[in-house]
């Protein structure tokens, strides 16, 4: 018969050229899974612009559709956690 080629490892062509893998299977719950559905957003905390005009970032957000929106509160540089509370507060309280 023909060659199983070179493409296919020594085991397969022991085989006769079927390779046997193994699939690794996942369950995922459909709850789970909802979490991280649909649009999301980000504002970094370099995003000036958006920090100065939360409500109007909210309005576009709303508008597009999106309902996640992840915040940069701080980074390592900062000495607080949250650097702009009273503009959290803006973006988050609605």
């Amino acid at each position: 018969g023909a060659s199983p080629g070179p493409h296919l490892g020594r085991r397969a062509r022991a085989r006769g050229g079927h390779s046997r893998r193994r699939t690794a299977t996942a369950t995922v719950r459909p709850e789970a899974a909802t979490v991280y559905g649909g649009l999301g957003s980000w504002v970094g905390s370099f995003a000036t612009r958006a920090w100065h005009h939360p409500d109007a970032v909210v309005a576009s957000l709303r508008a597009h559709r999106i309902r996640t929106l992840f915040l940069q509160t701080s980074n390592y540089s900062q000495r607080s956690d949250i650097v702009e509370p009273a503009a959290v507060r803006r973006f988050l309280v609605r």
